[in-house]
């Protein structure tokens, strides 16, 4: 099976030029411009590269790009964009570069450079979605989460299903609150992986110091967590859940005299 690759672009010359350079060794799927692009990736995780233009209509190249990069899909933020364009200031591939993008052309492109270099990533993009799927399998197998030390997301599944059990059978109330960093992104972008997950294991603390001890507290995946709550309602679940908000916009992280406000 052929590596699937996404071309993007309003012109249907500029997407035929890019698929005929391409299509002997990929599948190559078109989109008119990054609205159409982000539809085809919120539906198939087989794609392996993004080519795109910078100017389109409806979403350009870069707000596409930065889209992908913030999805919080793991997969999506790591596969490789590359940026094709006709624009010659200055300014585009830094824009470019800010975004996300991986690799940058500009028009005319040296067919045999650029079908290199499209290999080059798409081989890339494979090894590290490969590497993601197995970090996350090893993930599963665990009741605990290596990185923060709070439960595991197949340790949530498993308890989940005996605490609705138990709540049924014995009529009492079973709340969940879910939270996610909005920050998570942004700093493992910007500051690396080592300061992200620094990151969530601060964060982790500061949670079970919160919580009660017959609650369950889970990272789920990246910077979602959820705590289980057995025999609470509605509104002591939301109390937490306020209070819980309120202590990690209260306190700023700080990791290599680096500050971040988070909420």
């Amino acid at each position: 099976m052929k590596p699937r690759v996404l071309v993007v672009d309003d012109s249907k010359l500029a997407r035929a030029a890019i698929r005929s350079v391409l299509e002997g060794e990929f599948d190559v799927v078109e989109a008119e411009d990054g609205h159409f692009a982000w539809h085809a990736l919120e539906k198939d995780d087989h794609i392996r590269v993004v080519i795109t233009d910078a100017n389109m209509p409806n979403l350009d190249g870069y707000g596409l790009i930065k889209r992908i990069r913030d999805s919080g899909e793991t997969w999506m933020i790591n596969i490789p964009v590359v940026m094709v364009t006709g624009l010659e200031e200055k300014n585009a591939r830094i824009r470019a570069q800010e975004a996300g993008v991986t690799d940058f052309f500009t028009k005319p492109v040296y067919k045999s450079v650029f079908l290199d270099k499209v290999r080059t990533h798409v081989n890339l993009g494979q090894t590290t979605r490969k590497l993601i799927e197995t970090s996350a399998a090893l993930a599963e197998e665990s009741a605990i989460d290596a990185l923060t030390g709070v439960n595991s997301r197949r340790y949530f599944i498993e308890r989940m299903a005996q605490d609705l059990a138990y709540a049924r059978r014995h009529a009492q109330n079973l709340s969940v609150i879910f939270l996610e960093v909005d920050q998570f992104t942004a700093v493992l972008g910007e500051h690396g992986e080592d300061s992200a997950e620094h990151m969530l294991f601060w964060i982790a603390q500061q949670l079970k110091e919160m919580v009660r001890v017959e609650d369950t507290i889970t990272r789920l995946f990246d910077s979602r967590f959820a705590i289980t709550m057995l025999n609470s309602g509605r509104l002591e679940a939301a109390v937490l859940g306020d209070r819980l908000r309120k202590l990690i916009t209260g306190s700023d992280y700080e990791y290599n005299d680096q500050r971040h406000h988070l909420t």
